[in-house]
């Protein structure tokens, strides 16, 4: 009797095992734009020799997730980013501190039937995100700000990276604020530089019953050995 008892909590715990798969997903977008050269420097709204200027070409990452949707509802589905994340490609990155999304950013991927990217476009700007830590005096001089845009084009610099800032300095007992300086980085893009990953997540439920199995099975394996 015991034998029966014990295989049948067996059973019902590895049926909740298998019961217990992911039940949804989300869709992860990930951009990554080429190596964009520096394209044009100004200086309080004027333009400078880019050449005179020593600038790296600036690569980056954008990504966020979505909740994943039924595609052949309508012929093409649009995916809107509600949050990102922005990394860099290179050991050189003009933004060293935590992030804000501005809320006039805006981002979209459209997808045909088919699951194929059939355009974009993405509108960002970014400020230094307001922590315990920031020391405001030089977050007003420095007033930094970063756009980016990156929409789909056939033969066009459709991707920008703007970088807008005031160097400062501290002389004589106070801080010196110099002129705005303005660097633009322009370069080409196709639909290759998305990918897209399909990520399963076990609902609240889901992970409910699992946590049952795993119990049923200790319990089970417990009383055999006592």
């Amino acid at each position: 009797m015991h034998t029966i008892h014990r295989w049948a909590v067996r059973c019902l715990a590895f049926m909740s095992l298998v019961v217990a798969v992911p039940a949804s997903a989300y869709l992860q977008f990930t951009y990554t734009s080429p190596e964009l050269p520096a394209s044009a420097v100004f200086i309080a709204g004027d333009p400078v020799n880019v050449d005179d200027f020593w600038l790296e070409p600036i690569s980056f990452n954008v990504s966020f997730n979505v909740a994943e949707q039924d595609l052949s509802l309508k012929p093409v589905t649009h995916f809107f980013m509600d949050d990102f994340s922005l990394t860099f490609n290179s050991d050189f990155g003009p933004l060293y501190y935590p992030l804000r999304l501005s809320p006039a950013s805006y981002g979209r991927v459209s997808l045909n039937r088919q699951g194929d990217i059939t355009g974009w476009n993405l509108m960002l700007t970014i400020t230094e995100l307001i922590t315990p830590e920031t020391n405001m005096v030089e977050y007003r001089l420095a007033n930094h700000r970063v756009d980016i845009t990156s929409q789909n084009g056939t033969g066009c610099e459709c991707d920008l990276f703007s970088n807008r800032f005031h160097p400062f300095t501290w002389h004589g007992g106070r801080y010196i604020q110099f002129q705005l300086y303005q660097f633009d980085y322009l370069g080409t893009n196709d639909v290759g530089s998305w990918t897209i990953r399909e990520i399963s997540v076990p609902e609240p439920r889901m992970m409910g019953v699992l946590l049952l199995g795993f119990l049923g099975l200790l319990w089970s394996r417990r009383n055999a050995r006592a």
